[in-house]
């Protein structure tokens, strides 16, 4: 009997065995379409065929042309020294890219150059990307360089490399600019450093995206570690959103350096010609965001019209604001603004709703023309925007309600105290703001005012309630 248990335990020992080496004989094949093993068959994939990676291969000359099929990546890594395709608009998934690109034209990124309608689920880049080009357009990115024409997808993406570039530069994409449906980033997110060396309008770095400047573009679920710089705008999500976008539940972690605008999540939004506004929810900077002109822990910058003002709602600055000395082309003082939340927002159907900011702000050089305040704007009138539930621990650093940048609209210049724990008088809609340190006890404040359980204390910073174990 003894013999019996022996023999049955060792069979069952052998099928367990069996079962599991099934699993991963089923895992590794469960890519479907053509195997790629190598550079050259990388290269002769047709345009609409299905591949997927049967092994690491590495990769130094770009698929030429338009590819419309699908490269699944199936867990394994492709070594580049330049872009794999040129214009990518079909569907790559599950890759990792290692290596490093150096180019010193166009645009440039690790996957793909450019892409229309492409989708990118799944895809790390782990290889430096720069392009050292000079006073010249160039969009780069880790992934992609470029989206245009139509929209593209970039889900549960990841950067983890240095990205440069001269102009539009972001963690993920450099620039979209698609004319139908809108480029979605969701669930992405970048942890290497973003840098824009040009000094003009239209350069931007952002920690997901550099530039959008056709159609407005979503960003939700995202995150930006790294640190991102700019010679002209610079912001932890986005840098330049031309033509608005909808930013939700990402935060920023890096420190954000520009020469004009920044913002913890986005630097700047909107032109001529817009269909929306900006609209930042749920989100939070938790990095240092420094500038000259317009400066804030959520958004530098937002253009609107009456019809599409900005809205920032129920989003956390945790990050120390440092505004700089800006100047003019001429050399003269130019005006500067910095906010916790929006710094410069000229329409009245804008909203900062629901908020806290705890980051100390300060101006440094020559503070003549330097304010400190909740909104700045120009001609409209701060008492018909929307101002509620907005919480502040920032040292007693913010001096005003509102400035603005027009001496024929200095009605519009109130100092904080006018609606420092009391609504501003004349107004239905700029309600008191609570100032105060940071403590169990204010937070708690804010729960009670925008709904319970929605923020916490997280050590020396405050987190949404959710995120924090």
């Amino acid at each position: 009997m003894k013999e019996v248990n022996i023999m049955r335990k060792t069979f069952s020992l052998i099928l367990s065995v069996i079962m599991v080496l099934s699993l991963f004989t089923v895992g590794a094949f469960a890519a479907e379409g053509t195997a790629i093993n190598s550079a050259d068959d990388f290269k002769n994939m047709t345009a609409d065929g299905t591949y997927y990676l049967a092994a690491d291969i590495t990769v130094s000359e770009t698929y030429a042309g338009e590819f419309t099929g699908t490269l699944d990546g199936n867990g394994k890594t492709v070594t580049v020294s330049a872009p794999m395709f040129e214009q990518m608009n079909g569907t790559v998934k599950n890759l990792t890219t290692a290596g490093a690109i150096t180019v010193d034209s166009g645009h440039v990124g690790a996957v793909a150059v450019q892409s229309a309608g492409g989708k990118f689920d799944k895809v790390t880049n782990k290889a430096t990307v720069t392009n050292t080009l000079t006073g010249a357009d160039a969009c780069v990115g880790g992934i992609c360089g470029k989206a245009g024409t139509s929209g593209v997808t970039f889900t549960n993406c990841v950067n983890e490399a240095a990205v440069t570039g001269p102009e539009a530069t972001g963690g993920i994409c450099g620039e979209s600019q698609v004319s139908e449906e809108a480029t979605l980033f969701d669930g992405c997110y970048n942890k290497g450093n973003i840098t824009s060396s040009g000094t003009k309008s239209g350069v931007a770095a952002g920690g997901i995206v550099g530039y959008s400047g056709t159609a407005a573009i979503t960003i939700k679920n995202c995150t930006n570690d790294g640190n991102i710089t700019s010679g002209y705008r610079a912001g932890g999500i986005q840098g330049d959103a031309r033509k608005a976008a909808t930013i939700s539940s990402c935060t920023n972690n890096g420190t954000v350096k520009a020469v004009e605008c920044a913002g913890g999540i986005v630097a700047y939004s909107g032109d001529k010609g817009i269909k929306t506004g900006l609209s930042v929810t749920e989100c939070v900077n938790n990095g240092d965001v420094s500038g000259s002109t317009k400066v804030a822990g959520i958004a530098g910058y937002a253009w609107a019209s009456e019809a599409y003002g900005a809205s920032v709602i129920k989003c956390i600055n945790n990050g120390n604001i440092t505004l700089g000395e800006a100047k003019k082309a001429d050399g003269t003082l130019d005006q500067g603004y910095a906010s916790e939340f929006l710094a410069y927002a000229n329409s009245t159907t804008s909203i900062i709703k629901d908020c806290i900011g705890i980051g100390k702000l300060t101006a440094t050089g020559d503070t003549t023309n330097s304010h400190l305040a909740i909104i700045s704007m120009s001609s409209a009138d701060v008492a018909k925007y929307t101002v509620e539930n907005l919480f502040i621990a920032d040292q007693g650093t913010t001096t005003h309600l509102s400035w603005t940048a027009t001496e024929a609209n200095a009605a519009s210049i109130i100092e904080l105290s006018a609606a420092l724990g009391k609504n501003l008088e004349g107004s239905e809609t700029v309600k008191a703001i609570t100032r105060g340190e940071l403590n169990a006890d204010f937070v708690a404040k804010a729960n009670a005012a925008i709904g319970t359980g929605t923020f916490a204390l997280n050590g020396n910073k405050v987190a949404f309630a959710s995120s924090v174990p």
